[in-house]
């Protein structure tokens, strides 16, 4: 059995990803670092009943 998901990348000039880096320049006054992160929980499929 294969756990985990297939890999995924964001458009991150996308009109909501920049409402979102506009946010937290407004809010904390320095550009967000867009970083490339993620993963699975592979135990959470042995939970499914």
């Amino acid at each position: 059995m294969v756990i985990g998901a297939k890999p995924w990348l964001a458009d991150t000039k996308h009109s909501l990803y920049e409402a979102g880096k506009a946010a937290v320049k407004r809010v904390f006054n320095v550009d967000p670092d867009l970083i490339r992160e993620g993963g699975t929980i592979p135990s959470l499929g042995h939970s499914r009943t």
